[in-house]
């Protein structure tokens, strides 16, 4: 919309202060209401600095509010009484700009935004303490749509710092929907379960770039982004201190992922996964997981210390991961690295500013919202964040002492062999099908293991029994291997029975029959 054009309509208050909100004009705030309700299709509502106390605000018209100035200077605290604004028709485009949305608070969805069908832009706004109670899910924002309608949410250039869910995705939840998020910065957002900051769900898509996710926590899964059942984009992003009470200390998927060109440094999950954990979806989908030029170093886990990988149905799972830098004890040792100069890799250096992916990503985010922060949570902000213990790495990314703790995996999964290689390029996991493994440049912590179905090699380089695999993995390629036994004995029973009955067509059929099964078992 043309902020020039004679559709603007102009709101002013006093009172700016983030906390407190107390020179609200009662009738400023009436005004702004009767101003979206009177809008017509196309209007831009210019509000100018303040603070304006209201919630539960239904947008029926494609319609913009435009902060008139910094965001941090107009206002809308919802006092945490509801949701603040509700979109609920396909049809509307809703416009948020120039806004700080505070305070909303509902029982529902979407403590600052609720979308139930519908397409919302958000561009230049600030997000804080917005909550969704009881078991729900999107603290600041939830984009919901349905079968028939897919609702869009696009968010550009804004702020998500203290937002909370009972559920999932304490800033963003998006299901039945899609969902774009650019340059965008969200610290210290949490969910109960799983999320901290961003959930993409069932039939979902989310799409984040050039976005960094700070001291993010989830009780259980994904302390910054959850995606279950979705299918997700990450691009040169950045992850730093995010953790996760179970799995995925960064990340959790389980759907289709590209994951490139981002950073993923210093998170910890208390199980599994200390960087990202992934799981196979719930409708034995094909996957496809990408995860391509990353730097994921530093992050902590009993198991699988940057990625942990749950699979059953291997099948169905399609793999990259390519051209990646793990931690490895010393840079300069990888085959397929030039540690000198290659863009989005580590350099050999002690200094943490010279690296080739920061020379790409915008670290200037921060510096834009220091002061939201400080204003916001007062004194030493980083006191109230979300971490299990404080540690070195707090002040920043710190890459003087990235050596790996040589008696944990960088990835780990619950497949046969090779599941705690070590490597620093990470060829090992190159290919479209883990039936076989290029193991050429990995190293391991036991024997060289060429074949999926060879023996199984533990942390401790002690090779156990596939009887003693099963146990600790009962959902393993126990199932499998049983029933390839019986297929095959039956098989071998029907063939033997049909040379002795040679003229006996059926018995030849039938034995046809369990070969094709065999063979797609």
């Amino acid at each position: 919309m043309d902020l020039n054009s004679k559709d603007l309509d102009s709101i002013s208050n006093d009172g700016n202060d983030l906390n407190d909100g107390s020179n609200a004009n009662d009738e400023s705030c009436e005004d702004l209401i009767n101003r979206i309700n009177a809008a017509d299709n196309g209007d831009t509502i210019l509000i100018e600095p303040g603070t304006y106390k209201v919630h539960g605000i239904n947008i029926t018209k494609n319609i913009s509010l435009q902060g008139n100035g910094d965001p941090r200077e107009v206002i809308i605290d919802g006092e945490e009484l509801s949701t603040i604004f509700f979109i609920n028709d396909i049809n509307i485009v809703a416009k948020f700009n120039n806004l700080t949305i505070i305070n909303g608070k509902t029982d529902n969805f979407g403590g600052g935004i609720c979308i139930e069908t519908g397409n919302v832009y958000v561009d230049n706004c600030i997000f804080i303490n917005n909550t969704a109670l009881n078991v729900t899910n999107g603290g600041a924002i939830s984009n919901y749509g349905n079968e028939t309608d897919r609702s869009y949410l696009f968010v550009n250039n804004s702020l998500f710092i203290g937002n909370h869910a009972d559920h999932d995705g304490g800033a963003v939840t998006t299901c039945y929907a899609s969902s774009d998020i650019y340059n965008s910065v969200f610290i210290n957002n949490s969910a109960h379960r799983d999320g901290g900051a961003i959930r993409v769900s069932i039939f979902g898509y989310g799409n984040v770039q050039d976005c960094i996710f700070m001291y993010n926590h989830a009780d259980e899964w994904a302390g910054a982004y959850y995606s279950w059942a979705g299918n997700s984009s990450i691009d040169r992003c950045i992850f730093i201190n995010n953790t996760a009470g179970t799995n995925g200390g960064a990340v959790m998927v389980s759907g289709s992922l590209n994951l490139t060109n981002s950073i993923i440094v210093n998170n910890t999950a208390a199980e599994t996964g200390g960087s990202f954990y992934i799981q196979q979806p719930m409708f034995d989908a094909k996957t496809v997981i990408k995860v391509e030029n990353n730097i994921i170093t530093n992050n902590t886990s009993p198991l699988g210390q940057e990625i942990f990988l749950k699979w059953n149905t291997t099948n169905l799972l399609f793999p990259n991961f390519n051209n990646n830098d793990w931690g490895d004890e010393d840079p300069t040792d990888s085959s397929v690295v030039d540690p000198n100069n290659v863009s989005g890799r580590i350099r050999p250096t002690t200094t943490a500013n010279n690296l080739g992916l920061f020379d790409l990503l915008d670290f200037s985010l921060l510096n834009r919202y220091s002061d939201v922060l400080e204003d916001y949570y007062g004194g030493d902000y980083k006191d109230h964040f979300h971490r299990f213990s404080d540690d070195s790495n707090d002040d920043g990314l710190k890459f003087d002492n990235n050596k790996t703790d040589s008696n944990k995996p960088h990835i780990k999964t619950n497949w046969f062999n090779d599941s705690n290689s070590k490597n620093s390029s990470d060829n090992q996991l190159d290919g479209s099908k883990f039936n076989s493994l290029n193991n050429k440049s990995s190293r391991f912590s036991g024997e060289k293991s060429d074949n999926f179905n060879s023996t199984y090699v533990n942390e401790n380089s002690n090779n156990k029994k596939m009887t003693e695999l099963f146990e600790d993995n009962p959902t393993s390629q126990k199932s499998f291997d049983i029933r390839y036994i019986l297929a095959l004995s039956i098989v071998l029973l029907l063939f033997f029975f049909g040379l002795f009955r040679k003229r006996d067509r059926s018995s030849k059929f039938i034995t046809f029959i369990f070969l094709h099964i065999l063979y797609f078992l």
